[in-house]
């Protein structure tokens, strides 16, 4: 889903969980608002950290064993 939609049926869980009296999907609506709030990692984000974390150890090399 996109960050609107996520948005949006964040509001609706928090308005149906008011109008009905649930509190706990009040809170779920809550939660998912401010997950959808949170800025995702742009493609070039995701590229650097998976450099990162496939990146050899640089140094010298050892020696074969014969």
């Amino acid at each position: 889903m996109t960050k609107l939609q996520d948005k949006a049926q964040a509001q609706v869980k928090k308005m149906v969980g008011q109008m009905i009296g649930d509190d706990r999907l009040v809170q779920e609506g809550k939660e998912q608002q401010q997950k959808a709030d949170q800025p995702k990692p742009t493609a070039n984000e995701d590229l650097a950290k998976e450099r990162e974390s496939s990146a050899q150890p640089t140094g010298p090399r050892p020696e074969p064993k014969r």
